[in-house]
């Protein structure tokens, strides 16, 4: 048949075929009726699939049940699809078992002959011998062998009735698994009240050991696996039972060289050393083959950060490895538009930037300076509409001259307190001041106005420069134009004035108090025991007046004024002599 006429087949397939399942499964296939047994049908199904003795589901549609058919005969093989009769099954043999391990029940769909068989529901009602014989699939045989070996003759329930085995009466074709087998079973009356009535399960003294006769299947994604040295390829294992994957297969894995990679239970492989290797991956009675070739590591390193930026947040960008750490080699980073954003600092792998509020398109490039590698990224910059706003603080008092002031401005943006790091400062008069940084220096006297500006708004304060005032001294003399003496005579008065330090005479008003004071050369006399009076007190002089009790010794004479103090050591002393 050529292949118009094929395509044309699988076509009316696909359109007026009805789905079955087998193994779980889902085919087309086309089912034609027996025309003298509701329960035999003949299917067409795709070539390779159906095997004498093969359970078959359908769903039913008119009777609103799904049936389970036998292939019930050979499989023949047609030009472009498989053809075989099926037979529906009537029954269920139910025992209970250790299935794979666990304790459940078997359930076998059989076909029942030598019955009176009603056409309507498929059961049975009589037989003329007492027995009844019930036919199997191959593919069911894992489950039948068991008890077949039991000693005791194995009893079902079927129709509510119980039945004993009487053996097996032999097979149609059963070679290389298919074909089907006939179970003899005869009435019985040996009910027990351990006996499951309501699912038809009878108790048997003996629980068969059933291994389930599954399909298997194992199957990866690559069989030829070359990775680099430390790094990890996670395999795609796929495992299925009756054709449906299993979750979590055990499977035994053995790596020919374990100092070349390992595996994982999961299918993980990880690079141990240069070499190469075989991995045999092993399900069931399924098993395949790896060859693994791990080369020499070569580093890969990659440019991070955001794809775009605003003006008010600083962005990061950096190389990092494979497992996200900074590289320790040396970059150089540039920017294409320097007037959509800046490079605020650097580092050997990363640059910090910020945008300058406008709207465009920057291309971030990173060169390794060793290798020359290139690492680009593009960035958005942002324009946002901020408010902005700038309050300076006016000194509080006058600014010497070569003195300084701090500029205090309160900024907010958007309405929240900020503290900018771009504020930009000017003087009116840089003859008067300067300012640098919000420090302002007094240079000389006068008046200037200083402005402060943040983003798109400023504010200004205005400094008066003063001149420095220097501290003035004085000195206490005898005299500025005879010989000055720092002795009083007992018997005379001694006159002593205040004059400025450089002995000229004071004019500018000011008025100074007279003190004594005792001195350290002889601290047995004080200094009211030498000198008993001071008087003809003037702004800034006064007279002492010597004790007349020849006390003789040293003193201090104390004159202030402003806080100001000035001082000088006196002697009191005989009028001849010492």
């Amino acid at each position: 048949m050529n292949d118009g006429v094929k395509n044309a087949y699988n076509n009316f397939k696909k359109k007026y075929g009805v789905d079955v399942i087998k193994r779980n499964l889902p085919y087309k296939a086309i089912l034609v009726d027996d025309t003298s047994n509701n329960f035999i049908k003949n299917i067409q199904m795709e070539q390779s699939v159906m095997k004498f003795g093969d359970y078959i589901d359908y769903y039913d549609e008119s009777a609103n049940r799904l049936d389970t058919y036998i292939v019930h005969s050979k499989v023949l093989s047609k030009l472009y699809y498989d053809e075989s009769e099926i037979r529906q099954c009537t029954e269920e043999l139910r025992y209970n078992a250790t299935i794979d391990g666990v304790l459940g029940v078997v359930r076998i769909p059989t076909i029942v002959f030598n019955g009176t068989i009603n056409v309507t529901n498929g059961t049975y009602f009589d037989t003329l011998d007492n027995t009844i014989t019930c036919e199997v699939g191959a593919s069911k045989i894992n489950e039948i062998t068991p008890i077949m070996s039991v000693t005791k003759p194995f009893r079902f329930i079927l129709n509510h009735q119980y039945w004993k085995v009487q053996g097996a009466e032999g097979s149609t074709n059963f070679v290389n698994g298919q074909g089907t087998i006939f179970i003899k079973l005869i009435s019985a009356n040996d009910g027990s009240s351990v006996d499951d009535k309501v699912n038809q399960v009878a108790y048997n003294e003996t629980v068969p050991i059933v291994t389930t006769n599954y399909e298997y299947t194992l199957t990866s994604d690559k069989k030829d696996i070359s990775l680099e040295n430390t790094r990890n390829y996670q395999t795609n294992i796929v495992c299925t039972r009756d054709n449906l994957i299993q979750s979590n297969p055990v499977l035994s894995i053995v790596v020919g060289d374990s100092s070349i990679c390992t595996m994982s239970s999961d299918g993980e492989i990880t690079g141990l050393s240069v070499g190469s290797t075989v991995i045999v991956i092993t399900y069931y009675d399924k098993s395949i083959t790896l060859n693994v070739t791990i080369s020499a590591k070569v580093e890969i390193y990659t440019l991070t950060g955001n794809s775009s930026m605003n003006d008010s947040i600083q962005n990061t960008y950096k190389i990092i490895d494979e497992s996200g750490v900074d590289s320790t080699l040396d970059y150089t980073f540039t920017i294409s538009d320097e007037s959509l954003a800046q490079i605020v600092s650097t580092t050997n792998s990363s640059v910090i930037l910020v945008g300058k509020n406008i709207e465009g398109n920057i291309v971030l490039t990173v060169t390794n300076k060793l290798t020359g590698q290139v690492y680009t990224q593009s960035i958005q910059t942002h324009y946002n509409a901020h408010t902005y706003t700038i309050d300076a603080i006016d000194p509080t008092s006058n600014i010497t001259v070569n003195t300084t002031y701090s500029i205090v401005a309160n900024c907010t943006e958007d309405g929240v307190a900020s503290t900018p790091s771009t504020l930009t400062y000017s003087s009116s008069d840089t003859s008067v001041a300067i300012v640098s940084n919000g420090v302002v220096t007094g240079l000389s006297v006068g008046n200037a106005i200083i402005t402060c500006n943040y983003m798109n708004v400023s504010d200004t304060i205005t400094v008066n420069i003063i001149a420095e005032v220097l501290e003035k001294s004085y000195k206490i003399v005898t005299s500025t134009t005879q010989t000055d003496v720092d002795t009083v005579s007992l018997g005379y008065v001694r006159t002593q004035k205040i004059v400025n330090s450089d002995l000229t005479v004071i004019t500018t008003g000011e008025v100074f108090t007279f003190t004594l004071e005792q001195s350290s050369k002889n601290p047995s006399i004080t200094p009211s025991q030498l000198i008993v009076l001071i008087d003809n007190v003037l702004p800034t002089s006064c007279r002492l007046n010597p004790n007349t009790k020849n006390v003789i010794g040293y003193f201090w004479l104390v004159a202030e004024t402003n806080g100001i103090i000035s001082r000088r050591e006196l002697r009191v002393k005989y009028l001849s002599g010492n």
